[in-house]
């Protein structure tokens, strides 16, 4: 599929913040062993272990970048965010200080609107035309009911950016990787996309990339990332992650990356275009709870509202969360319906 792609330059943007971005740097080393040239971007999103204050980073939180840009700032190693009067090394800055990548660092502060201006004005100032996202897991295939689904905000806002870019593509590597959603419910929303004569193939890692993943995977604290290396060692059957809070079982399917046609993609995710077109954040969150969905965001200021101790404190309050705002939204359904 790589030895088709028809732009010379590619952005490759790790959908869901946080340690997406080890498969996006992954990816864009693959791309450059085709010829191409890329670029790895992400918007810094760090898990609640790294960075205790809900949501994501402003831009103005990221200190000593190489670059500033209207929207984006290229970043390398020495790098690092200060939240809440607390310094922070994530993972991008040391993903970059690893391997002496440069990474571009986008902002939802300004909701999906504001993310596309910053995606497209770094794409015109450093002369890429193509863009891909890519999700470790394939969460950012969902509907919004299913169970299991805990990070959906920032896997629909990064597909609803996607659709803005012409000929933009998705890639979803390692099917259920994160513990979300069962691998077999992610294949077959891939099926579904492929029945719509949206799928642009697959690649599965090959020893060279599991060695280059190896190495990535020393410089960063990610779990979902580290799935497909388990499964090309060899590994399968139930393996825990996020502290036993959920389970994945890993499958030589793990190794596989699906890229699809990112419009397709769109066209089945009622997620996306209920974040599409927002202007700040806040916008995003509350359409997305307003239709009764319970997001990352909402996860966070929940653990620090309760002060989380441990994993199974996380899994609990997710449930009162949840529970809470099931409740609310039966109240809101009796005088008007936001279904989606």
């Amino acid at each position: 599929m790589l030895e088709l792609m028809h732009e010379e330059k590619y952005l490759v943007l790790a959908a869901g913040g946080g340690g997406d971005i080890v498969s996006a740097v992954l990816l864009a080393y693959i791309l450059e062993k085709y010829g191409y040239r890329a670029f790895a971007g992400t918007v810094v999103w760090e898990r609640y272990v790294v960075d205790p204050e809900p949501g994501p980073a402003k831009l103005t939180d990221i200190v000593n970048p190489l670059e500033k840009g209207e929207g984006y700032l290229v970043v390398n190693g020495s790098s690092f965010m200060v939240r809440n009067n607390r310094k922070i090394k994530y993972q991008a800055a040391r993903i970059s200080k690893f391997t002496g990548r440069k990474i571009a660092i986008f902002s939802i502060e300004d909701g999906v609107k504001g993310y596309v201006d910053g995606i497209r004005n770094f794409m015109n100032d450093k002369g890429f035309k193509g863009l891909i996202g890519i999700d470790v897991g394939g969460d950012i295939l969902a509907t919004g009911g299913e169970e299991g689904l805990w990070s959906p905000l920032m896997d629909s806002a990064t597909l609803a950016a996607l659709k803005h870019f012409p000929h933009s593509i998705l890639a979803v590597h390692s099917p259920g990787a994160d513990g979300e959603l069962d691998p077999s419910y992610v294949l077959s929303r891939i099926a579904e996309v492929y029945k719509r004569r949206g799928g642009l193939g697959a690649r599965g890692l090959t020893l060279e990339d599991a060695l280059f993943l190896e190495k990535l995977l020393e410089c960063v604290v990610t779990e979902a990332s580290r799935i497909a290396l388990l499964a090309f060692r060899g590994y399968y059957g139930e393996y825990s992650i996020r502290g036993g809070t959920r389970k994945v079982f890993v499958t030589p399917v793990n190794t596989i990356t699906f890229f699809m046609d990112a419009a397709t993609v769109y066209d089945i995710s009622p997620l996306a275009k209920l974040v599409d077109d927002t202007s700040s954040f806040q916008e995003i969150v509350d359409r997305m709870n307003n239709a009764g969905i319970y997001t990352e965001y909402n996860l966070e200021i929940d653990i620090k509202r309760f002060k989380a101790r441990n994993p199974l404190d996380v899994l609990r309050i997710r449930n009162i969360g949840v529970r809470e705002m099931k409740n609310r939204r039966r109240g809101m359904k009796t005088d008007q319906s936001t279904d989606l």
